[in-house]
């Protein structure tokens, strides 16, 4: 399974990407909302091979609508695999609501229960998600610096 990061609604690369791909999951940021092409983005995850997730760059609501999407909470128990969206975009105050940015980018207190219970039950070995925890920034950068601790 080949994992694909964010490609912000860039349909050609990710054609190029997943060539070749006998199955492929597009961790967020897909570009929905964005974009125009819905109708060929559908057509390219009709066969189910290729799905995706959202970001928080992604509409929740047009990704509930498209072909290919994995809702929140999704367990693939043939996989051993769990998955689950959004995030939280820094730069929401420079973002229109409801065009370039949407209140519910990330689970609800709510939907964050739910997901995480499903989570608990199932105790998957792999976690697919568009964003880390924090913890995970910190321990991968430099406090401050923005700089990776591996250099």
């Amino acid at each position: 399974m080949r994992f694909i990061g964010d490609i912000h609604g860039e349909l050609f690369h990710y054609m190029n990407i997943i060539n070749g791909a006998t199955e492929s999951v597009q961790v967020g940021d897909f570009g929905v909302g964005f974009m125009n092409e819905y109708d060929f983005m559908d057509n390219l995850h009709e066969d189910g091979r290729h799905k995706f997730i959202r970001g928080n760059h992604d509409d929740p609501a047009l990704c509930k609508e498209r072909v290919g999407y994995i809702e929140d909470g999704t367990y693939d128990p043939e996989r051993d695999i769990f998955y689950a969206g959004g995030a939280w975009s820094i730069d929401w105050k420079w973002r229109t609501p409801g065009y370039s940015w949407w209140v519910d980018e990330e689970l609800s207190d709510e939907e964050f229960e739910a997901v995480a219970k499903k989570y608990a039950e199932a105790k998957p070995r792999i976690m697919v998600t568009h964003d880390a925890p924090e913890s995970v920034s910190f321990s991968m950068f430099i406090e401050g610096t923005g700089k990776p601790w591996f250099r």
